[in-house]
């Protein structure tokens, strides 16, 4: 297991025997386990993109908020109990203060709290940035990226430029997934977006693909927060200015628009890479809520009635 928490005093270590300690203390089945695993292995990326190595209680909280942003609810929910029994295991050994002791769980609704794009505000938002600057470049490729290919914001900000990789025919991208330590996913890259990366790099063959542009950090990798922010921005260009408009919205937009488009729902789960289908089967009722044209159907009968 890789780095996680220890005293503030020290380089914080979470070695895979204290991790069996801790599943043998909360006893639960092989398939919860992996579910945990998965858990903490996002925490601790997260802890160190984020370059926290003694974690406290608000830092605790931000996750808990950055779950909401890139996860759903279900998967959100089971994270934040995975945390809280680990930190409630380390108290007790005294390894850690326990900082999530009261941390409030996730209600869901089994809903999506973010939109999609339609095809005409993708086309709009790409079309937009028309400028010749190594920013604009970089800007459509990203957004091009997330839209075609679903990728995360912590995804697009781990690849870096020798993770392009032809195959046969065409290009994909490794990427490092969900609760994953190796870049052993991967994404097809379609033609335009490929077109749109190497108009960006410009001939560069290494080092992070997406990097700053700004004086204080150009040349350094993008993080999460930067390609957010990169996305709110351009959306605000085009007029989308709402909370459920986010970077994240592009990879609902990526899964939305392949079913309007008329991919099936296990190509789908395949483009985002869900573990579970029923993850990905929440699309296909929120398209199904959309096309029900129940209450039009209802009018139209009561004032067809009164005739």
């Amino acid at each position: 297991m890789n780095e996680l928490v220890g005293q503030s005093q020290v380089t914080p270590v979470f070695d895979e025997r204290l991790y069996q300690s801790w599943l043998e203390y909360i006893d639960v089945k092989e398939v919860t386990a992996r579910t945990y695993e998965s858990a903490i292995k996002n925490l601790v990326c997260w802890l160190k993109d984020e370059g926290i190595t003694s974690p406290v209680r608000q830092d605790v909280l931000r996750y808990k908020k950055y779950l909401l942003e890139v996860r759903s609810a279900s998967t959100a929910r089971l994270y934040i109990v995975a945390i809280r029994l680990l930190f409630d295991f380390l108290a007790q050994e005294g390894l850690y203060p326990n900082i999530a002791k009261r941390i409030k769980g996730v209600k869901g609704d089994g809903s999506f709290k973010r939109d999609y794009l339609t095809s005409d505000q993708a086309r709009q938002l790409l079309g937009s940035i028309k400028g010749n600057s190594e920013q604009d470049y970089r800007d459509t490729a990203i957004i091009s990226l997330c839209i075609t290919s679903g990728l995360r914001t912590i995804e697009v900000s781990r690849a870096d430029v020798i993770d392009l990789q032809k195959s046969g025919d065409s290009y994909i991208l490794r990427i490092q997934g969900k609760g994953r330590d190796d870049k052993s996913d991967f994404v097809l890259i379609s033609a335009k977006t490929h077109q749109a990366i190497l108009a960006y790099l410009n001939g560069r063959e290494s080092g992070p693909l997406f990097i700053s542009t700004s004086n204080n950090s150009r040349g350094q990798r993008l993080t999460t927060r930067s390609i957010s922010r990169i996305v709110k921005n351009r959306l605000k260009e085009i007029d989308i200015d709402s909370p459920r408009h986010t970077a994240h919205s592009l990879r609902h937009s990526c899964a939305t628009l392949n079913l309007l488009a008329g991919g099936t729902i296990q190509e789908t789960q395949q483009i985002l890479r869900h573990q579970s289908i029923a993850t990905t089967t929440i699309y296909t009722q929120h398209l199904n809520m959309l096309s029900n044209l129940s209450s039009q159907r209802i009018e139209d009968f009561i004032f067809e009635q009164a005739r």
